[in-house]
């Protein structure tokens, strides 16, 4: 998100490595219902306008993005989940990085802590 809204260098250069095709990044299929909405909370707290969300939407559904069936990593995420703080939405990602053997590019401090190789970028959450 924080690429999408080009709040800090390193996320916005990774989004724009993704789109331009010098990076090919991973993701669990559940990216977009969750973009949708963290989106949709900017909205409704008053940092995007409608207009703004949608053009970020747009970008992140037509990205390079590699795309991950989540029904497979159910399980497992579930498991990383319980053991751990980490959200089953969060768990996710952590299993399809270790699964796919590739760091984890977060900007979330929690679930690069919980991930043993994960990036961190423009961390404040």
């Amino acid at each position: 998100m924080r690429g999408l809204q080009r709040e800090t260098e390193d996320a916005t250069e990774i989004i724009e490595r993704i789109a331009s095709g010098s990076l090919r990044a991973h993701a669990p299929d559940l990216i977009g219902p969750e973009t949708a909405n963290a989106l949709l909370r900017l909205v409704r707290a008053g940092r995007s306008t409608p207009e703004a969300a949608a053009t970020m939407l747009e970008a992140a559904a037509s990205s390079a993005l590699v795309r991950h069936s989540s029904a497979r990593f159910t399980r497992p995420a579930f498991e990383l989940a319980h053991a751990t703080e980490l959200s089953a939405y969060d768990a996710f990602y952590a299993v399809l990085a270790e699964t796919l053997q590739i760091p984890l590019v977060t900007a979330d401090r929690r679930l690069a802590g919980a991930v043993e190789q994960a990036v961190l970028v423009g961390g404040a959450s």
